[in-house]
């Protein structure tokens, strides 16, 4: 499965236990934001070693997605791939 997951967390510490553990599991990242592929079994033992890095006030936000797309980018940063371009006026 893929998953693009993005998190608010308050802590510093609990941040960057969780900026690690979504580094290792991602294909690709920016800032909060990462792109994840799991086997659906995987899902399981992932959250196990994740949910530590959450409190009640914290935020995570897991979308399921069909899989890798296009690439799509704002901005004036170099393009990772040869791709349209979004602008946004």
């Amino acid at each position: 499965m893929w998953l693009l997951m993005a998190y608010d967390i308050h802590d510093n510490r609990r941040r960057r236990q969780a900026l690690r553990g979504l580094r290792r599991a991602s294909d690709g990242y920016q800032d909060s934001l990462f792109e994840v592929a799991l086997a659906d079994s995987d899902w399981s033992v992932f959250w196990q070693t994740l949910r530590p890095c959450f409190s009640d006030d914290d935020r995570l936000l897991v979308y399921r997605a069909d899989g890798p797309g296009p690439s799509w980018q704002l901005g004036h940063g170099a393009t990772a791939s040869p791709s349209p371009l979004l602008w946004v006026v």
